[in-house]
């Protein structure tokens, strides 16, 4: 298991590169609706959870993969609130921005529902698989507890 202040080492030093506050990360006992949930962006506290049920049994490369989702989603919600148009083509914050105003949390329904969350999801599986495949988490975390 990770433990929580190398994922928010993680989250700090993707905030910096990526000019935007840093959340905190943070594991909760969430809900049991929220049994199917790995993580949240709470985007209006900025906060990262992840579900302590599914942390607790989750490999690594499963909670850096779930880390890097939310990270995005951070990312993409700081580039609408900042109204920042050099980063991003207009046309991609506005749907982002329309995916965002239009979210429902995926509570025991399909996650893939929005266009957000598919290409999130293809985004992050092959960002895994070439993590998994390289042995770069193992570097990753050692780098990152001298931090």
């Amino acid at each position: 298991m990770l433990p929580i202040d190398l994922l928010e080492g993680f989250e700090r030093k993707m905030a910096a590169f990526q000019k935007r506050p840093a959340c905190n990360v943070d594991i909760a006992s969430l809900p049991e609706e929220y049994d199917d949930i790995t993580s949240l962006y709470i985007r209006e506290k900025k906060y990262i959870i992840f579900n302590d049920k599914y942390y607790n049994d989750a490999s690594e490369i499963e909670i850096m993969g779930a880390l890097f989702h939310e990270i995005r989603h951070a990312y993409q919600h700081h580039i609408i609130e900042s109204e920042n148009t050099n980063q991003e083509p207009i046309k991609v914050i506005e749907q982002w921005k329309k995916d965002f105003d239009s979210y429902i949390q995926p509570i025991n329904k399909d996650i893939l529902q929005l266009d957000l969350d598919v290409k999130d999801f293809f985004q992050n599986s092959v960002l895994m698989h070439k993590i998994s495949s390289s042995k770069i988490l193992v570097k990753l975390k050692k780098k990152l507890l001298t931090i």
